[in-house]
């Protein structure tokens, strides 16, 4: 199953009645309500099921084989938006991880020593990542990028970090990131990420 989200972002200024929307997903969290006096409320997959009221922090998951729409309705106010974060195949407490720019799970530090001969950063990612640092502690420079990144001065040169120079990446586990020195050097980075 793809593991996914996509955002709905509803001008409430507009009021609706059953405004289908043709999203399909298993999980739905609301973001941000810019107006609380618009009434705000989901029925998934049909007009005659049942109305769920959605306030900022809400959060629902829905049945294993999902809802395939939803039709929102809502008061017209004089301004404010509201923003749907609808998931597929995700459980919405990682789904809260991965829209929240803030470390909730905690964190893990390591070093790795990086030679000419390129390695992964770090060799397992943390699960659940969302952020990760890397310091260059070593004295010759690493080239960070994708696995295929190289030192040679060719266009698939990394972004290089002297020695106590640092780069911040937001980015999940499954975004993998590989550093590697020029011929005959080495170097150690220490890293933290977050999840």
């Amino acid at each position: 199953m793809d593991y996914n989200y996509q955002v709905i972002e509803i001008d409430l200024s507009t009021a609706r009645l059953d405004s289908q929307f043709a999203v399909s997903g298993h999980a739905l969290l609301i973001r941000e309500i810019t107006n609380v006096n618009a009434n705000l409320a989901v029925k998934f997959d049909s007009t005659s099921a049942g109305s769920f009221p959605l306030h900022v922090g809400d959060h629902l998951n829905w049945t294993a084989n999902g809802f395939q729409k939803i039709y929102i309705s809502n008061d017209a106010v004089i301004s404010g938006k509201a923003i749907i974060i609808v998931s597929t195949g995700i459980a919405i407490q990682k789904l809260l991880r991965i829209t929240s720019d803030i470390i909730q799970e905690g964190i893990r530090q390591q070093s790795v020593t990086i030679t000419d001969a390129g390695e992964l950063i770090p060799a397992v990612p943390l699960t659940d990542r969302i952020n990760m640092v890397i310091v260059n502690t070593g004295t010759d420079t690493v080239y960070i990028g994708s696995s295929t990144v190289t030192a040679s001065g060719a266009a698939t040169d990394g972004v290089p970090l002297n020695a106590t120079e640092s780069i911040v990446f937001n980015l999940n586990e499954t975004v993998l990131i590989y550093g590697i020195c020029a011929a005959g050097k080495s170097t150690t980075v220490n890293i933290i990420e977050g999840a």
